[in-house]
């Protein structure tokens, strides 16, 4: 009989447990592309942004991974702010990270669309539009508000995280020889899948070193 009344005991302790750690915690997501902070080598004129999924991963203390994403599909401007709702799984999370997908629907006339001034350091400028096509993964790791990897999500209290990419800055890790070589005149820069590739290749490749999560 004691047995039997230990394994009930047990059973209620574990599902409760199960029970805990099933519960959402509510997250509130800002995200934004940063095209005004200003280097005095590129200025960005206009930009947008087709905003297709965003997702997360995590390792959890004593549960299960997680793996979720939401559709948002939604084009922003640049320095707009969008406020993502999202129910993540409640845990300590010793390891959690995004991932944004850019993608332009049957609507939308580029994934990505940047009009702005480069800055020679001669003196002299020329215009640039950069038009992506393609669809663009931002990866990023995210952090918690004293910097650690370590988030502690609980399903009595809401969370708020900011999601920026900093688009200038990610304009500014271009070498200047790049810029120099894509000058053919006084015109514009046309930084496409056909024209300037160089250019082209690096934002792809570069563009996850500068987006940040963290929560606040």
């Amino acid at each position: 009989m004691k047995v039997f009344y230990l394994a009930i005991v047990l059973s209620v302790l574990l599902t409760g447990c199960s029970r805990k750690w099933k519960q959402p915690t509510h997250c509130n997501f800002n995200l934004s592309f940063d095209t005004e902070t200003s280097s005095g080598v590129n200025e960005i004129n206009s930009s947008t942004f087709y905003v297709s999924t965003l997702s997360f991963e995590g390792v959890r203390e004593e549960a299960g991974n997680i793996d979720i994403s939401k559709s948002i599909d939604k084009q922003m401007n640049g320095n707009a702010v969008e406020l993502i709702e999202f129910d993540i799984p409640q845990g300590t999370y010793t390891d959690l990270n995004t991932e944004v997908v850019l993608s332009r629907n049957s609507g939308a006339a580029h994934t990505a669309r940047i009009n702005g001034k480069h800055s020679f350091s001669g003196g002299s400028f020329n215009n640039f539009i950069i038009e992506i096509d393609s669809d663009i993964l931002l990866l990023a790791d995210i952090f918690d508000a004293d910097g650690t990897s370590t988030i502690l999500l609980s399903k009595k209290v809401d969370r708020t995280a900011n999601i920026e990419l900093d688009v200038t800055a990610l304009l500014d890790g271009i070498p200047e020889s790049s810029w120099i070589d894509a000058v053919t005149g006084p015109g514009t820069i046309v930084i496409d899948s056909d024209s300037n590739q160089s250019l082209y290749l690096y934002v792809l490749m570069n563009i996850s070193n500068y987006v940040d999560v963290r929560f606040l």
